[in-house]
């Protein structure tokens, strides 16, 4: 009883204080504000290697059609689908074929963050580019 009287304000509780709580808050509310757009970005880049490499399949696929055909003309998504049948799987991309000739075509694939890779051959010298300059995996110079 004693002891309890000489030592009133001594207590087995501790914790933290309101202010250590709201700068641990505002610690992780900075690094979250760091961290997410970093995130997207790289979510962007994935979205968009994806799109390349459907777009070099296809140009393959073109390359096995002009090897039956030895002409680009009348060559379609579904010739392409038909060589390749992966183009079909590629999730989140679309390929559009235009501008087929004789010894020419253009290939063009939009990613899921809606940039688009074009793969472009006339006389056998191909062509890469694209139209979000420094976005995504689309470099300023608009040429992968």
């Amino acid at each position: 009883m004693l002891r309890s009287a000489r030592h009133p304000m001594q207590s087995d509780q501790s914790g933290f204080t309101i202010i250590e709580l709201l700068v641990a808050v505002m610690i992780i509310g900075v690094l979250a504000a760091i961290a997410i757009p970093a995130f997207l970005g790289q979510r962007e880049k994935a979205e968009d290697a994806g799109a390349k490499t459907a777009v070099r399949q296809a140009a393959s696929a073109a390359k096995s059609y002009y090897a039956d055909k030895e002409t680009y003309a009348g060559m379609d998504v579904a010739a392409l689908r038909e060589i390749e049948p992966s183009l079909s799987q590629a999730p989140g991309t679309t390929l559009a074929v235009s501008g087929t000739g004789e010894d020419a075509y253009v290939l063009d694939v939009t990613s899921e963050s809606s940039n688009h890779f074009t793969w472009s051959e006339a006389d056998d010298v191909a062509t890469r580019t694209c139209t979000a300059g420094g976005n995504g995996g689309c470099p300023s110079d608009l040429s992968w």
